[in-house]
């Protein structure tokens, strides 16, 4: 009897053994687990390393630094890489600055005593303290203090004395010569500094523009000077001084014995 013989009719996928199917399972929970690491990967990769995150951070606090400036100048101060940027540091920095502008400006602005010098004018007779007015007669002022500085005064004389009027003086020595002065100057007037009693001025000639050296002190009041020539100070201690060098004896109104400036000196600050 011939053997029995099963013929397949094409080619068929045979079966899977038991084995064969619990490989397969396991290559298919290994794939999961591999196109699940690929996806961890692919996030990580969009959402950007951890070097990115740190450099948009900063990126985002430069921008927030930066709208802070908009409001406050003083935001960004401090960027020195070597110093600390903390708010209380950069706080602690600007008083310094601060005290510097304020002592800057301190020593810029010009002190009252500049405008207002006082000076001591030393007479045989006694002294007189006159107080000068830069404020509205610079140039005149000026003029006086550079013969002031220069000594020019020290030795000369009140040569012409007229009672209820003024004295003048600062330009002969005791023996009648005058001396040598610089070159005039120009006439300046004020309508703040008028010619009252104590009022100092320029003594000129006839041309208005003629003032050098020689000044004097009213007594009185005398307000037809006014205008015409330079007054630039008034007496505020020794009117009593003024008052005795304007009675003394003269003889065609120089004093018959000699009333000395024996000096003058700046006493508050001149500059």
């Amino acid at each position: 009897m011939a053997p029995l013989t099963i013929r397949l009719a094409g080619p068929e996928r045979p079966l899977l053994s038991r084995t064969s199917r619990l490989r397969h399972s396991a290559c298919l929970v290994y794939c999961a687990v591999y196109v699940l690491a690929l996806g961890g990967c692919f996030r990580s990769s969009t959402n950007g390393s951890p070097a990115d995150r740190s450099s948009s951070d900063r990126a985002a606090a430069d921008e927030s630094l930066t709208d802070q400036a908009r409001s406050d100048p003083t935001a960004l101060r401090g960027s020195d890489p070597n110093r600390s940027n903390s708010s209380a540091t950069n706080a602690a920095l600007k008083p310094s600055v601060s005290e510097d502008s304020r002592s800057a400006s301190a020593q810029k602005a010009p002190a009252e005593d500049n405008l207002h010098p006082v000076v001591k004018i030393d007479t045989s007779l006694g002294s007189i303290r006159v107080q000068l007015d830069r404020q509205h007669a610079p140039q005149t002022v000026e003029n006086f203090l550079r013969y002031v500085e220069d000594r020019f005064y020290d030795g000369t004389i009140f040569h012409r004395v007229i009672d209820n009027f003024m004295i003048q003086g600062g330009g002969l020595t005791p023996d009648g010569r005058e001396k040598t002065t610089r070159a005039p100057i120009s006439l300046e007037v004020h309508p703040a500094l008028r010619h009252a009693e104590g009022t100092i001025a320029m003594a000129r000639t006839s041309n208005p523009n003629s003032a050098r050296a020689q000044f004097y002190i009213t007594d009185t009041q005398t307000p037809h000077l006014d205008g015409g020539y330079a007054a630039f100070g008034r007496v505020v201690e020794g009117m009593s001084v003024v008052q005795a060098i304007s009675e003394v004896k003269t003889d065609r109104n120089r004093p018959v014995e000699d009333v000395l400036i024996e000096r003058i000196r700046v006493e508050a600050p001149a500059n």
